[in-house]
């Protein structure tokens, strides 16, 4: 981590030519990197009733020492993201896009001006950009951690589950490039919270094959963990139908 963030720094100060930073940056998120960083960051429990500071040793009942390091490599990871975010920054400022004041109404996103036109967007040429640079720009979203009903910490996507392995069972290589096969040897199990149409928000817990896109991103299964395990659960009957529905329409095409 400290390796990749050395190399976004030593780009990053190049600000007349940030096509390095992108290529760097573009290349460790498609080798999985943000994954691995926010379950980094996401490992220190945090004070929900200070400003979400990381707890006391004392009160997490961890070694002082292995404490210690553990909060060294979650403010490394936070610095490395932070950083990313930063080159998202300047290539759409490069754009003639600078951010404004977050917007009242929108909750944890940012407005950006064209320095030319006025237009104000909170995704500006979101249509053109990489998933790598719509990533890169979330990034404000993922590290902001909240409260649920319960007073609980989270997070807008909560890592429960993460494996990262190349052909050389390189793990959490984050400087390594993306091997021609990275999709198939990283799993995560992501818990993302979303928000409906009625204002109610669910928390999705989806297993996610290759490479992470963000909070869009399609998992290959997905359960709303937000209410109780058998609270919400189709009836016998309507199960039943679905199935017989299925095995009438696979009989019929046989004959």
């Amino acid at each position: 981590t400290s390796l990749l963030r050395t190399n976004l720094r030593n780009a990053i100060d190049n600000e007349d030519d940030i096509s390095l930073a992108l290529k760097i940056a573009e290349q460790s998120i498609s080798n999985d990197c943000i994954v691995s960083l926010l379950a980094m960051v996401q490992c220190v429990p945090r004070d929900a009733d200070n400003d979400f500071r990381p707890l006391d040793n004392a009160a997490t009942g961890h070694d002082n020492d292995a404490y210690h390091e553990l909060l060294a490599m979650a403010d490394m990871a936070l610095l490395t993201l932070t950083d990313l975010n930063k080159i998202g920054e300047l290539y759409l400022k490069s754009m003639g896009w600078i951010p404004v004041d977050t917007s009242p109404n929108v909750s944890g996103g940012i407005v950006y001006e064209h320095n030319e036109t006025g237009e104000l967007s909170e995704e500006p040429n979101y249509e053109t950009l990489s998933w790598q640079r719509k990533l890169m720009l979330s990034i404000p979203i993922l590290i902001e951690p909240r409260c649920d009903a319960n007073g609980q910490v989270v997070w807008a996507a909560s890592i429960v589950h993460y494996q990262h392995s190349s052909g050389t069972e390189r793990q959490f290589d984050l400087e390594a490039s993306a091997p021609n096969n990275v999709g198939s040897s990283c799993v995560s199990v992501i818990d993302v919270w979303k928000s409906e149409e009625d204002g109610q928000s669910a928390r999705l817990r989806g297993t996610y094959c290759g490479c992470w896109r963000g909070l869009y991103a399609e998992p290959i299964g997905e359960m709303d963990i937000s209410n109780p395990i058998g609270k919400v659960l189709e009836s016998w009957t309507e199960t039943t139908l679905a199935g017989l529905s299925v095995t009438n329409k696979q009989s019929s095409a046989k004959t």
